[in-house]
């Protein structure tokens, strides 16, 4: 499962939370969150916002145009899956599906 392949950090923030990242061969990565700032329920304590060439990337299917609060494990494991099977953003810019 891809959820047991993150590796979480302190966020690099400094703000009590904790960060992991997961780059996929398509160009895009994924970034998830939990703790305090990000997440204030304890049975959806994790954030995820999809990144391509370092920032935020919002024109995606599997993050619907956002970043995604409030979410269990199961759900960044689905979206983790459909961030993975994103087109790369060169086959999408020549039309290519």
């Amino acid at each position: 499962m891809l959820f047991d392949e993150l590796e979480f950090k302190p966020h690099y923030k400094d703000c009590y939370g904790f960060r992991a990242v997961m780059e996929f061969d398509n160009g895009f990565s994924a970034s998830i969150v939990t703790r305090y700032l990000f997440c204030d329920q304890k049975d959806v304590p994790y954030e995820l916002a999809v990144i391509h060439g370092g920032k935020l990337h919002y024109d995606n299917p599997a993050a619907d145009g956002d970043v995604l609060g409030d979410r269990t494990r199961e759900e960044v494991e689905d979206l983790l899956r459909r961030v993975k099977e994103l087109e790369p953003l060169e086959k999408l810019d020549a039309g290519e599906n």
